[in-house]
């Protein structure tokens, strides 16, 4: 490796070493040769021999470095004096780098004619950086988990928004309402309102999952922590109501076509904005819940639980503690019940008994579509541990 030296005549510039020593084979280290500390960032030269090491280290900071020593075990380091298994630490405010919360990723060579050494540089990533790219995969992994939900669960969807909001199945079973659906329309009766959740499915359960994240993020880096009752974390709960409104606001619309085109009423621009009041408050409370559940799941259910019994249990628990308003909501965006008020709605239920209308065939729903679409959801967040740190 070229060691620079700085000379001066009518201008400044740099010199290779052969260029100022005048030898082609000039050593940069002692004839003991290198040991631990000898390539520190911050030193004059060793900054430039660290760059050769590292040409990935484009538009980032290089913070730690050091030369590390091989055991026997080729895959482990080990450094004297270091906290820090493998890497000679040095203090960024020693080499004038500004000291920020930052992401971490190595790189390591080995050293010619030093085969027990490496010389090896951690790189760091801006934290804003680090928190975009969470937030993105959010969004992509909540889309992931729309579309997979969308496909699985339309059908027991139908089912069930019949029973709640249709008067002439509103005393039916779920097996009736399914058979006479089937009798005279086919199977693509039950998949009645599928292109609005196709539509807007992805675009609201990407929104839900992307605000929780980023909501959640935020509230973590700038608030203390605390849990009511040592269970509930009241950022979780603030978290995912941010997440339930977003959901809400774009799910509205799409939403109230679904509900239409299930019950078979016509719909308007006009209408298109009915019930979004209620809408917006089932989806805050739902996801909000399915939030809580996901958080408190580990501390009661053993930690290997697959990713599909996650989603499943959770969207039952929070289905279950929100259940009324989705009756409510689906009567709401139907157009059959226009002159009704919500109160007078879930009162009327609540006397009638049917405010867990329709709730097995929406079980049934939660368990398939929701289990499916977390084991989607995770798979994004995996391939994104995977790919993202190559990426960086």
């Amino acid at each position: 490796m070229n060691l620079p030296v700085l000379m001066s005549k009518k201008k400044t510039r740099w010199l290779r070493a052969e260029e100022a020593l005048g030898s082609a084979q000039t050593q940069i280290f002692p004839p003991t040769g290198p040991v631990p500390g000898d390539v520190r960032q911050g030193m004059l030269g060793d900054c430039y021999f660290l760059a050769a090491l590292n040409p990935r280290g484009r538009n980032r900071r290089v913070t730690r470095c050091g030369i590390v020593e091989r055991t026997v075990d080729a895959d482990q380091a080990e450094v004297s004096g270091s906290e820090q298994e493998g890497v000679e630490v040095v203090e960024p405010g020693s080499t004038g780098i500004d000291v920020k919360p930052l992401h971490h990723g190595s790189v390591s060579a080995p050293l010619v004619g030093a085969p027990h050494l490496d010389v090896e540089v951690e790189v760091q990533l801006p934290e804003h950086r680090i928190h975009a790219l969470k937030t993105l995969v959010g969004f992509l992994a909540g889309g992931a988990y729309g579309l997979t939900s969308v496909a699985v669960g339309q059908p027991l969807d139908t089912v069930k928004t019949r029973m709640q909001a249709r008067p002439d199945s509103v005393s039916s079973s779920a097996w009736r309402v399914a058979w006479d659906l089937l009798r005279s329309q086919g199977p693509q009766g039950l998949y009645r309102g599928g292109i609005p959740v196709v539509l807007g499915g992805t675009m609201f359960r990407s929104a839900q999952f992307g605000f929780y994240e980023a909501a959640l993020g935020r509230l973590r880096r700038n608030t203390p922590t605390y849990k009511f009752f040592g269970l509930f974390d009241w950022q979780v709960v603030v978290a995912g109501m941010t997440g339930g409104v977003a959901r809400g606001v774009i799910e509205a619309p799409f939403d109230q076509v679904k509900v239409c085109r299930q019950v078979e009423h016509e719909w308007s621009m006009r209408t298109l904005f009915n019930g979004s009041g209620v809408t917006i408050l089932r989806n805050t409370a739902l996801f909000c819940s399915f939030s809580v559940y996901r958080d408190l799941l580990p501390q009661f259910v053993s930690s290997d639980i697959s990713p599909f019994w996650t989603g499943a249990l959770c969207s039952n628990l929070a289905w279950l503690t929100i259940w009324p308003l989705d009756v409510i909501k689906s009567q709401r965006q139907s157009g059959n019940y226009e002159s009704r008020s919500s109160a007078s709605l879930l009162l009327e239920a609540y006397r009638t008994h049917r405010l867990f209308r329709g709730l097995l065939p929406g079980l049934a729903r939660s368990t398939v579509a929701n289990g499916c679409a977390m084991v989607a959801y995770k798979k994004i967040e995996e391939m994104a541990d995977v790919a993202l740190p190559k990426w960086r």
